[in-house]
């Protein structure tokens, strides 16, 4: 059954497109799958308009047919998951660039999700994983940016959650040079009992 169908759709893309469109909703996240197993990039537009309007269980599975699928515009609409409502999608998006060892507006959007100074409800773990992201990506250009959030200056200058800084050392830790070792260096005796585990943890996993 399943070899039939995939031979209907790859003989009639446009009946797997109408179904994609305006098919019933128990169907949509099939047809959707099926057109990323079977590469069919043409239909991207149909599935980043899943991706921005559907329900919770069909963005996750837009964005992962958009990583199988792989076109420039695919990977632009999975950028924009970063920013989904919810932690499952955004996880899965960001999962998906960095397997692809990044794109060309990843950095950008995680500098932005970062330091534009908007409060975002993650958890910890998904904050860590982002600022290790954007310690992955950046590199050395990421030191200077971090060691802001961990040092702050200037008398009206807000210091920044625990969790914020905990996450800023694991991100100097992906970045993993002279620089960001110096800085993690400095907090290993930190007031926070989070902060010191975190720069005594990337301390002890540090690149070689």
């Amino acid at each position: 059954l399943e070899s039939s169908v995939d031979g209907i759709a790859r003989s009639q893309p446009s009946v797997l497109a109408a179904l994609i469109a305006s098919g019933p909703e128990d169907a949509l996240v099939p047809a959707i799958g099926l057109a990323a197993r079977l590469g069919l990039a043409q239909l991207v537009p149909a599935i980043i308009e899943h991706l921005r309007t559907g329900d919770e269980p069909l963005r996750l599975a837009a964005v992962r047919a958009l990583g199988d699928l792989g076109t420039p515009t695919a990977v632009s609409a999975i950028e924009t998951a970063l920013d989904d409502p919810e932690r499952s999608v955004r996880q899965s998006a960001l999962a998906l660039l960095l397997g692809r060892g990044g794109s060309g507006g990843l950095l950008r959007r995680l500098d932005s999700m970062l330091f534009d100074g908007t409060e975002r409800a993650w958890e910890r773990s998904e904050r860590r994983a982002i600022f290790e992201a954007y310690g992955t990506m950046a590199r050395a250009a990421a030191v200077p940016r971090l060691k802001e959030l961990l040092e702050p200056r200037g008398v009206f200058r807000r210091r920044v959650s625990a969790d914020v800084r905990a996450s800023a050392l694991f991100a100097l830790g992906k970045v993993g040079n002279a620089d960001a070792r110096a800085v993690v260096e400095q907090f290993t005796a930190d007031k926070e009992p989070v902060v010191r585990s975190a720069a005594n943890t990337a301390l002890r996993d540090w690149p070689t």
